[in-house]
């Protein structure tokens, strides 16, 4: 994995985006029984207009495109040309916690495409969600936000979000209709994260290893929902049956306070917080 600093970018955000990429990797090995299997090149760059020309020039993204992928993301991958672009600019990307998030999600979109190969069967749910998973994973290995935490701080987004996508409305959408929804700020990402979240819940025995086969069975089976059964033992309308009453039961308890600590916090205030 190797790191390219666009001029004027941030060199601190460089250090942390070498950072997470350690850890990913360490959680990609002994979690998932993955290993890169190819150089993935990531471009950090200062600022939106800068973002936008390396998804044109590094990452071949059409002008108009890459405007609007500009407008609307903190980072960009594609396995076509084993790149990552990453917007220096997006509030995501100021402190760790955001970084580890963004950069492992869009890595693992790299291992991805490294385990089903170029053509796409998967579901872009399974796709966006898996790839938030792994990112709170690495936010969990570098103690910035545990996995539990996670599932509240996307619950909490849902539950206040009345305009929020439903788990039928991202059941089987492709990337443009996925980009829609994310325009009209409708929360996809979020509702695919908590999917993800149940369905790891209710097949605990298999752990993490089971996205990276999910994606082998994308590639082998060349059909998203055959390859859920492959991986995890359970069909698509079992687990949406499932799923609804999980997530009304989750999206009526109440809210609570969570302490997430932004740069070097001395760990004495994050728990005097939580015991306030």
């Amino acid at each position: 994995i190797r790191v390219v600093q666009e001029p004027g970018s941030n060199p601190a955000l460089v250090q942390n985006v070498k950072q997470v990429a350690e850890a990913f990797d360490s959680i990609l090995i002994h979690e998932m029984n993955v290993t890169v299997e190819q150089d993935v090149t990531i471009f950090v760059t200062p600022n939106r207009e800068s973002y936008a020309l390396v998804l044109q020039r590094e990452l071949g993204q059409p002008k108009d495109g890459a405007e609007r992928s500009a407008r609307v993301t903190s980072g960009f991958s594609t396995t076509k040309k084993q790149a990552i672009a990453l917007n220096g600019d997006a509030p995501q990307l100021k402190y760790l916690g955001g970084v580890s998030s963004v950069v492992a999600h869009e890595l693992f979109h790299q291992i991805q495409g490294q385990l089903e190969g170029l053509d796409r069967y998967r579901l872009y749910w399974m796709s966006e969600g898996t790839a938030d998973y792994v990112g709170a994973m690495v936010s969990d290995r570098l103690g910035v936000l545990n996995l539990e935490g996670w599932k509240k701080q996307r619950a909490g987004i849902i539950r206040k979000n009345f305009n929020r996508a439903s788990p039928q409305e991202i059941a089987d959408i492709n990337l443009a209709q996925w980009t829609t929804l994310m325009e009209q700020k409708k929360s996809p990402y979020e509702m695919a994260d908590l999917m993800v979240f149940f369905l790891l819940e209710q097949r605990k025995e298999k752990g993490p290893a089971a996205i990276a086969e999910y994606f082998r069975q994308c590639g082998k089976l060349r059909d998203g929902k055959k390859a859920l059964y492959a991986a995890f033992g359970i069909d698509y309308a079992s687990f949406s049956d499932r799923f609804s009453p999980w997530l009304a039961s989750l999206l009526a308890q109440g809210g609570a306070v969570e302490v997430e600590a932004h740069g070097a916090v001395p760990a004495g205030w994050t728990q005097g917080s939580q015991d306030a």
